[in-house]
């Protein structure tokens, strides 16, 4: 049995996507601090193919990040 993953999409500043499958956790925020530098501009959490989160830098900030809210019709299935 094989253990539950996110896939975590990145972005960074160049437009450059990078695709990297993490270990399922409680707490995301934790999960996803590695990818909050200053070189990455937009973070989305998937689980399975449902999105999950959405996290970008604030423009103009090296370090500071906010949630994105998604609407209910975005949260449906996708493809990256």
């Amino acid at each position: 049995m094989s253990a539950e993953k996110f896939r975590v999409v990145i972005y960074t500043n160049t437009c450059e996507k990078k695709v990297i499958c993490i270990p399922a956790t409680e707490d995301i925020n934790i999960a996803i601090m590695p990818f909050q530098t200053a070189d990455n501009a937009l973070i989305i959490v998937c689980q399975n193919t449902r999105i999950i989160r959405r996290t970008e830098r604030i423009p103009g900030s090296c370090s500071e990040w906010k949630e994105v809210a998604l609407p209910l019709k975005a949260r449906s299935r996708i493809k990256l």
